[in-house]
């Protein structure tokens, strides 16, 4: 009987361990190469917001850079307080 608790005790540590390190992989990249060591693509798990299931999306580097820049201006514009959008 106590062995049985001693087993499930460890088993249930050792799921909420590996529940503790499943976040690491949002902030892996995996990078494409061409044959002369261009980076052609950069690929990430990306979880999308209201969802636990991550999803691997690949984008050129241009395309990253690109992304950052549009946030970067968003969170600019929404600190400045200016809040019109052109439609």
């Amino acid at each position: 009987m106590v062995d049985t608790k001693i087993t499930l005790l460890f088993a249930a540590s050792a799921l909420v361990l590996a529940g503790c390190a499943g976040g690491a992989d949002r902030a892996s990249e995996q990078q494409v190469v061409n044959e002369e060591g261009e980076v052609v693509e950069i690929c990430r798990i990306e979880k999308p917001t209201g969802s636990h299931i991550g999803r691997r999306v690949c984008r050129t580097p241009e395309e990253m850079e690109a992304n950052r820049e549009a946030a970067e201006g968003e969170l600019d514009r929404q600190r400045r307080g200016d809040n019109y959008q052109n439609w």
